[in-house]
């Protein structure tokens, strides 16, 4: 259950004045130690340059996909979560970076049927470009659209997408260091994935993903 809070109310509750990392991935290392990663045949993916870049180099019904689902165990009433990202080669396919509410064993979904409820339920990034069905979106959500930022269809610049949770079951939603909205939820992340794990009816390209890196930090100065 959750509810928005305009502006006006979200200093109400001490708030984090200062965050310190408790887990960094720059994407320095190609063998992604601590991740799970599942690149199918017709799929690609590098780490370079503290990048991590995936692909399809033909048409396939499947995408590239890393996951973990430790970055939040232990994780009490306060976290900020960062991760910076691109996109390029716009197709009907969309890919993403995801907070889930439930762990994710690496099983991919039809796409004739609905995700998990809890895969990509606490955030999710959506960019789809498809001429051919008149679908133009950029989003990032909260809680299934709860906070919502939209963005310009075919943006390939990098971005910054910050999720903050903080006294009060307090979730609040920053893009590029600008603040989007709040939400209240008791429900809690525990897995974090990077790619799409749907399996589509029909082949065809994929949108590129680039990820730069994932923080995690936890609150050292509350006030207000």
């Amino acid at each position: 259950m959750h509810l928005y809070l305009p502006l006006l109310l979200r200093d109400a509750v001490p708030r984090c004045l200062s965050w310190g990392y408790v887990f960094t991935e720059h994407f320095l290392d190609p063998a992604l130690p601590g991740w799970n990663v599942s690149v199918p045949d017709s799929g690609a993916q590098e780490v370079s340059g503290s990048v991590i870049h995936q692909w399809t180099p033909a048409l396939t019904d499947r995408f590239p996909i890393v996951w973990r689902n430790d970055l939040f165990e232990g994780s009490g009433n306060d976290f900020l979560f960062e991760a910076r990202f691109r996109y390029s080669d716009f197709t009907a396919y969309g890919t993403t970076v995801a907070l889930n509410s439930a762990a994710f064993d690496g099983n991919r979904v039809a796409n004739t049927s609905d995700l998990p409820p809890a895969v990509e339920y606490i955030m999710n990034i959506h960019h789809v470009v498809d001429p051919t069905g008149g679908i133009y979106r950029f989003d990032i959500t909260l809680f299934g659209g709860a906070v919502k930022w939209s963005g310009t269809p075919g943006d390939t610049g990098w971005h910054e997408v910050q999720v903050t949770l903080e006294h009060g079951n307090r979730y609040s939603l920053y893009v590029d260091g600008a603040y989007i909205g709040t939400v209240v939820s008791a429900t809690r992340p525990t897995s974090v994935y990077i790619g799409n794990p749907t399996l589509q009816r029909w082949y065809g390209q994929w949108t590129q993903l680039y990820v730069d890196y994932i923080r995690i930090s936890r609150c050292l100065i509350w006030g207000w």
